[in-house]
């Protein structure tokens, strides 16, 4: 009966133990997902910033296109939308860096105490030679910590993707408002 309670027991931690695994694995695959979308923002806002710079460097170094430009009736919208396109597309950059950090790593579980190997040695040792005697709490209780601190790393992480994705789409708008003042600059000259 005894032998019984204690293999509920065991069953139970165990359980425990895999729900919070289970759970700090999600925590850290979103949190991969999270950092995968800034670089990918990054990478899409920064072709874009290239292709407008392009665009800035051809006005500025051909003379026929900045006179078709200045003679333009739209031309003080034009050149207002295009400082806010490129505003807004260094803004979708900064945005997505700080997506982009990551703070300091805790790995978990960590079953392992001290910092050097010779010490990281004996608790191995001690866990073999008397593995009853070994608490999985206090693993659980790393999974419950760094999945708490995985969890504000992705709330974080969000936060500055959905603010580097506003500015991207307000980067896009104001492109594309410049870019029809322009043709219909030249359609009605």
């Amino acid at each position: 009966m005894a032998q019984r309670k204690i293999a509920d027991q065991l069953d139970k931690s165990d359980l425990l133990y895999e729900t919070l695994k289970g759970r700090y694995d999600q925590i850290l695959e979103r949190r991969r997902t999270l950092t995968g979308q800034a670089s990918s923002l990054l990478t899409f806002g920064g072709i874009i910033q290239t292709i407008l710079v392009g665009l800035i460097t051809t006005l500025a170094t051909n003379a026929n296109a900045r006179i078709l430009l200045t003679q333009n009736p739209n031309y003080p919208s034009i050149v207002g939308t295009i400082e806010a396109g490129f505003a807004f597309y260094l803004l979708t950059a900064v945005a997505a860096i700080a997506a982009f950090i990551e703070p300091r790593w805790e790995p978990a579980p960590v079953p392992l105490l001290g910092d050097s190997p010779s010490l990281q040695k004996e608790e191995l040792l001690k866990i073999y030679a008397n593995p009853t005697e070994f608490s999985i709490s206090d693993l659980e209780v790393q999974l419950i910590n760094a999945t708490s601190k995985n969890r504000e790393t992705n709330k974080r992480k969000f936060a500055f993707l959905f603010t580097g994705y506003f500015f991207l789409l307000l980067g896009i708008i104001s492109t594309a408002i410049a870019g029809y003042l322009l043709i219909s600059g030249i359609s009605l000259g």
